[in-house]
């Protein structure tokens, strides 16, 4: 039997982060979904993962005060379907993720 090999400090660090900023997006989710309960059932499960790529996005691109001041459970609606939309053009290759980290920050900056 082959022994696995031992995962690098990089590729650990690596999966950190990636788990760190899974983590912190599914709280913000939460707390989204908590602010607007009815609405977010009519979310679809595309619509859904957008808003996953576009808030793990704002994580990445953040600084971690920047991520912290925001206040996810005073989103509305209309702030949801713009985010979704931004993180389904992400998706698909029509906005580089840098763009769309400074459009969905000047989104979020209304919720501090």
């Amino acid at each position: 039997m082959r022994k696995k090999p031992e995962k690098d400090d990089e590729e650990l660090g690596i999966e950190s982060y990636h788990i760190k900023r899974q983590q912190a997006v599914e709280r913000a989710m939460e707390k989204v979904r908590g602010a607007m309960p009815e609405p977010w059932k009519s979310f679809s499960q595309n619509d859904m993962e957008s808003m996953n790529v576009i808030l793990g996005e704002v994580w990445a691109h953040s600084g971690r005060a920047q991520w912290d001041a925001i206040v996810f459970s005073k989103m509305t609606l209309a702030t949801a379907v713009k985010l979704v939309r931004l993180g389904d053009r992400v998706t698909h290759g029509e906005l580089p993720p840098r763009s769309s980290y400074e459009k969905a920050s000047a989104l979020l900056a209304d919720l501090k």
